[in-house]
């Protein structure tokens, strides 16, 4: 029997391999990773320093212990480079070894995606960290070793929570961003504001409406330092630099395999593309013209499409968004709205507020929470229309009929 083929170890991959043997013991899986594979979970990256954890401490189990445990072949280090759907097989090139070809039964895109490149001039550009994955991770720790200072370009999800552990393990921290606020595509001015003062009061220092432009050496008494330069003129020396713009779907191999792609992978209610037998989850999809680069969705994409590829085909569900950022300076659960047509309504005080985001009807479609109001999220999700609510008509468990329709979207 020919195996289901998962590309990509990350949190989607691993978790799709996690369901698949709650539930079938012996279907043979391969996992295939470029990068070297570790069951780490990707959100304690940006609160390992304030926890006193290592890159190493943030390991739970090697690849030896994932081959037993899992009764799955890995193959780190790999590549794959081109897909055959017609034939369903893939080639994959190994480190220094020749091509080889695998056959699969089902084949799975998990590849994630890539940290957006900058376009920031100067003789230390190379200098500038991105964290991705937990390889990206130890570079950066590594980078930061001895030092003081750290310069964060971007104040969203990843650049907040960087900032906050940075400050808590005694770091001064710059933070630099185009908007007026932290979190602004997120949630409206008077919550962003309340996390920015929160976090103005350990060692960070906010730049709004700003943005880098070159990152220089220089050479002073003490050592090196990085010069970074800002739109506004604006000068900041700086130890270390962190990235945190966003992520961009990894498309490439997808769109050379014919698979449908438009700013993610593209994929059906059943995590299919539009080839048969070919999927996709995680942060590398596009679902119902959306980007999902969050753990929860993955997470239920993934317990859906793992009784899709054992015979038993189950609809997407996903439920309301609520994220927690780790701030503990100012805890915040923030549900992103997916259509901004729409308005933001906050009550509160002081750092305890309440951001609802409700469209022309009344309806509530997205959230955010500050401080003590962060107790109101549940109560929130349970009145708050999920992003594919009305697509999905209330689907979400496997039915007999779900068979018809899958066939018939696979022919």
């Amino acid at each position: 029997m020919s195996p289901i083929i998962i590309v990509g170890a990350g949190h989607a991959g691993m978790t799709l391999v996690r369901q698949i043997r709650m539930k079938d013991q012996y279907i043979p899986i391969i996992l295939i990773s470029q990068d070297a594979v570790h069951h780490y979970y990707k959100p304690s990256l940006s609160k390992a320093l304030s926890l006193g954890k290592s890159p190493q401490n943030l390991i739970m189990s090697s690849m030896t212990e994932l081959t037993e445990e899992l009764n799955i072949k890995i193959l780190q280090n790999t590549k794959v480079t081109s897909v055959f759907s017609n034939k369903q097989k893939i080639i994959i090139q190994k480190m220094d070894k020749s091509p080889e070809i695998l056959p699969y039964q089902s084949l799975v895109f998990a590849v994630g995606a890539n940290a957006i490149d900058l376009n920031i001039t100067g003789d230390a550009q190379q200098k500038i960290h991105s964290v991705n994955n937990l390889s990206d991770y130890q570079h950066f720790r590594k980078s930061i070793q001895n030092k003081k200072r750290v310069l964060v370009i971007g104040a969203g999800f990843v650049g907040c929570e960087f900032a906050s552990d940075l400050s808590l393990a005694n770091f001064k921290v710059d933070v630099i961003d185009r908007g007026s606020w932290p979190l602004q595509k997120s949630l409206p001015e008077p919550l962003g504001k309340a996390i920015a003062q929160s976090m103005e009061k350990t060692t960070v220092k906010w730049h709004f409406n700003d943005q880098v432009i070159s990152v220089n050496k220089k050479t002073c008494n003490h050592g090196s330092v990085l010069e970074v330069s800002l739109q506004s003129g604006k000068v900041i020396e700086t130890d270390a630099i962190l990235s945190a713009v966003g992520i961009k779907p990894c498309i490439t191999l997808a769109e050379k395999s014919g698979i449908h792609t438009n700013k993610g992978i593209v994929v059906n209610d059943f995590s299919q593309t539009n080839l048969a037998n070919i999927y996709a989850l995680g942060d590398c999809v596009e679902y119902q013209n959306t980007l999902l680069p969050f753990i929860a969705p993955a997470t239920s994409m993934a317990k859906s499409l793992a009784n899709t590829l054992l015979a038993k085909p189950n609809i997407i569900n996903i439920p309301s968004l609520a994220v927690a950022v780790k701030i503990p300076t100012c805890p915040t659960i923030i549900c992103p709205p997916v259509s901004q047509d729409g308005h933001w309504q906050v009550s509160g005080e002081h750092m305890d507020l309440t951001a609802k985001f409700l469209d022309t009807q009344g309806n509530l479609l997205g959230f955010a929470l500050t401080g003590k109001s962060t107790t109101l999220k549940h109560e929130f999700m349970k009145k708050c229309l999920g992003p594919f609510t009305d697509n999905n008509n209330g689907l979400s468990h496997q039915t007999e009929d779900l068979h018809e329709k899958i066939t018939a979207i696979i022919v």
